[in-house]
């Protein structure tokens, strides 16, 4: 696959914690950090590449698809098309490895209570609302209850142990908890995949009460689908249509049924796979990006953004990249990332937008700033970066210069050197 935003940042964030930074109080993000902690080990065993955490992303899939083969056998073959094209590295996959695992202990009536309490401890630490909605079917199954939630707790209270020491706590519950309010309103997406998740998921729900919520694998999968909303693009939605389409080849009979997806999704494959073929560039400079697939007009662009902005950069001013690949940018210049850099709508804590503008008009009161700001940036549904930042810089201080990529902005603060 080329490359994507997502991979990028996800690599970003595991780079930082490589780096000894500090989530949640030396850089933001949404998630919680589990998937990012393998990453950086990743990154420290076979460099800092982007290649570092596909390797890690192949040994999840690798897990899957053995553990689906497992149970399936070759009838695998008939969705094993989505996991090689629409796994990027990602905490997602490693979400879907966790509820593989849960589906194939139970399948093989080796449910062990202590085990998938661990395991949805740890999906929660990978990525919180898929680990909350597992806690569901958890503890409706449970018989102990109490001790259930003190296992699923454990490894929660062990991530809290290292928060607490770093001083990231709080900046933790904000990011990870508080924020999401933030993100679920300003990045819902109703469309059609969103109208095709809902009926899918009032389709397993029916179809357990049918079952009067005996069937655990199920009940697993229904709670699961919490992973393609609120954003329900093709990406989460896939991620989510995984589990749906074992189930069926597992337990539903009728042959038509999996022809027709079988068909269905290698049509898919098929037409993306002619895409990435036609568009083949893999990258032989010797910098993050080696040896990855990327869009030879894309890298291009890449190189020339970043002379604008090695030409820009001071290192006696404050710099701030205000664009949605800033992490793209500053990882291939080598320089460090900080909280400004993912200016995401919902990745910022609660607020985080008049967080964010008030900590930059205080910096830049007191301090020379500069501001890289992206030219043409599409605001829309599927473009997550904060339009109110952009506006605030653009409309407060001054335009000095312009180019094809980058408009540059800086205050008319005169700092006074001592």
């Amino acid at each position: 696959n080329k490359t994507e935003f997502d991979e990028i940042w996800n690599y970003g964030f595991s780079f930082n914690v490589h780096k000894n930074l500090i989530p949640y109080k030396d850089f933001n993000m949404l998630q919680t950090p589990l998937y990012i902690f393998l990453g950086s080990i990743f990154i420290k065993v076979f460099g800092e590449y982007l290649i570092s955490i596909n390797i890690l992303n192949s040994i999840i899939i690798s897990f899957s698809i053995f553990l689906l083969y497992k149970l399936l056998k070759y009838k695998l073959f008939l969705f094993c098309p989505l996991f090689l094209y629409y796994t990027i590295p990602s905490y997602n996959t490693l979400c879907l490895l966790f509820l593989i695992t849960i589906i194939y202990l139970i399948e093989k009536e080796k449910y062990n209570n202590i085990v998938l309490g661990l395991m949805i401890g740890l999906c929660f630490i990978t990525k919180q609302t898929v680990g909350f909605c597992l806690l569901i079917p958890y503890l409706y199954y449970s018989k102990k209850k109490l001790i259930s939630i003190f296992i699923f707790l454990l490894p929660i209270l062990l991530l809290s142990v290292y928060l607490i020491y770093h001083h990231a706590f709080i900046n933790f519950i904000d990011y990870a908890f508080i924020g999401m309010l933030d993100f679920g309103e300003k990045n819902s997406n109703v469309e059609v995949l969103f109208i095709v998740e809902i009926i899918l998921v009032i389709t397993l729900l029916s179809v357990l009460l049918k079952k009067k919520i005996k069937d655990k694998s199920l009940f697993y999968i229904l709670t699961f689908q919490i992973i393609a909303f609120p954003l329900s693009d093709m990406y989460h939605f896939i991620i989510g249509l995984i589990p749906i389409m074992f189930y069926m080849t597992y337990h539903i009979s009728n042959k038509y049924i999996k022809i027709a997806a079988c068909i269905l999704i290698y049509n898919i494959f098929m037409i993306h796979s002619i895409k990435l073929l036609t568009n083949l560039n893999i990258v032989q400079d010797k910098n993050y990006l080696y040896l990855r697939n990327m869009d030879k007009q894309v890298y291009n662009n890449l190189i020339q953004k970043n002379n604008i902005i090695n030409n820009n950069w001071d290192k006696k001013e404050f710099n701030f990249i205000i664009s949605p690949d800033s992490y793209l940018t500053k990882l291939y210049l080598g320089i460090n990332i900080n909280k400004y850099d993912l200016l995401l709508n919902g990745n910022m804590g609660f607020n985080g937008n008049k967080r964010i503008i008030k900590e930059l008009n205080d910096i830049c009161n007191k301090n020379k700033c500069t501001f890289h700001v992206s030219k043409n940036i599409i605001f829309n549904k599927k473009n997550q970066f904060s339009k109110e930042i952009y506006d605030y810089v653009i409309n407060t201080y001054t335009l000095t210069q312009g180019s094809s990529y980058y408009d540059i902005y800086k205050n008319n603060n005169i700092h006074q050197e001592k």
